[in-house]
């Protein structure tokens, strides 16, 4: 036989071996292939599944957060009911405290001067009508569960309670109440539109550290444009109030809670004392219904 026939057949049978090995090793990375699809495909689901289960535990977490929110946002409001009930007990007490003031002090005057005392009762019947017509107010709204009033019953219950606590004080004509710059067209000054006595802190503080005898005592600034609503009080200050200022404060603070409970980024507070006057402004946005 020809040598070029047999390397020729030995040529060809080992092509034949090297084509039978590289496909058998061509199927095992086929079946390594298909083995790593499966574990893909595997893991691919089990993320989807876990993806699935963050998402109802997102959900969960959600609906928890929103029933909790929901929970905060009661307890913040009857906290504020609570709140409001205190400083309507705490306005109260004060103008009782006065009321009892008038007649003390008319009963005394009894001692020295019988005609004087009655003409006195007789005047100062009109100042206690004033209050009670004060606490028949707040009562009202206490029975509504109201704590929203109207500019003009703001500015009104505000006038009754400074002429009274003004003539428990001094005879003289020394203080001012100005609405000139209140709309009286303005939809929110006959309709409850603002916190009731949101101004009476302003106004107790000119009576505590102001000098009530003062020809220059008080004078309040009342205004109102759209839904803008403001107040500027400006007392005299006692000579001692520099000593007395830091064992006060209380009532406005709780004022400052109110508006941030109430008027969140919609109220504007200032406050200085200077030249012997102490000044007060306060501005609130009105939330629109």
């Amino acid at each position: 036989m020809d040598i070029a026939i047999i390397i020729g057949i030995i040529v060809g049978v080992i092509l034949i071996i090297f084509l039978i090995v590289q496909n058998i090793k061509q199927s095992d990375k086929i079946k390594k292939l298909t083995q790593r699809e499966k574990n893909l495909r595997k893991e691919v689901a089990n993320c989807k599944e876990a993806i699935s289960a963050l998402e109802n535990k997102n959900n969960i977490l959600n609906k928890e957060n929103t029933n909790l929110t929901a929970q905060v946002r009661e307890l913040l409001d009857k906290n504020s009911k609570l709140e409001y009930q205190t400083f309507r007990l705490h306005s109260q007490s004060h103008t009782l405290k006065n009321l009892a003031q008038n007649v003390q002090d008319a009963i005394s005057s009894l001692y020295h001067n019988v005609t004087a005392a009655i003409s006195s009762l007789y005047h100062k019947s009109s100042d206690i009508t004033d209050i009670m017509g004060m606490l028949s107010f707040n009562s009202a709204t206490a029975t509504e569960n109201k704590s929203y009033t109207s500019v003009k019953e703001e500015i009104e219950t505000i006038e009754k309670y400074v002429r009274v606590l003004h003539d428990t004080k001094t005879s003289k004509t020394n203080y001012v109440i100005d609405t000139e710059n209140v709309q009286k067209e303005s939809p929110y000054y006959e309709h409850d539109s603002i916190l009731e006595l949101i101004s009476f802190p302003l106004v107790e503080n000119a009576f505590q550290h102001g000098n009530v005898k003062a020809d220059d005592f008080l004078s309040i600034r009342y205004a109102l444009f759209n839904n803008v609503f403001t107040v500027e009080v400006k007392n005299k200050l006692n000579e001692d109030y520099e000593r007395r200022k830091k064992y006060s404060g209380l009532g406005i603070e709780n004022l400052k809670q109110r508006l941030d409970l109430f008027y969140p980024n919609c109220y504007k507070l200032e406050r200085k004392a200077e030249n012997g006057f102490y000044w007060c402004y306060l501005q609130i946005i009105i939330k629109q219904a």
